[in-house]
């Protein structure tokens, strides 16, 4: 079993976790003319980052589209 902090069925996720986060900042950067840091920065206070960070929700399992319009929703004060 792996010792890393992302793992989910003895699979660690580190890698598709960091990956996804930045590539989330990336598109949401592209998408309101804003720098990248500020994006991750907000990213990362979100909580749709925190279900990103937690294996059994899955998320990590979905393209960054998809959790890019989950953070939108969040911040919209929607739910699903």
């Amino acid at each position: 079993m792996s010792d890393g902090k992302y793992d989910y069925k003895g699979k660690n996720l580190t890698s598709v976790i960091l990956m996804k986060t930045e590539r989330v900042a990336e598109l949401m950067s592209i998408k309101e003319n804003r720098d990248f840091d500020d994006c991750l920065r907000d990213f990362a206070a979100s909580e749709t980052y925190k279900n990103l960070q937690t294996p059994d929700t899955l998320l990590w399992g979905e393209n960054s589209e998809f959790i890019l319009d989950d953070y939108y929703r969040e911040s919209k004060g929607m739910t699903v």
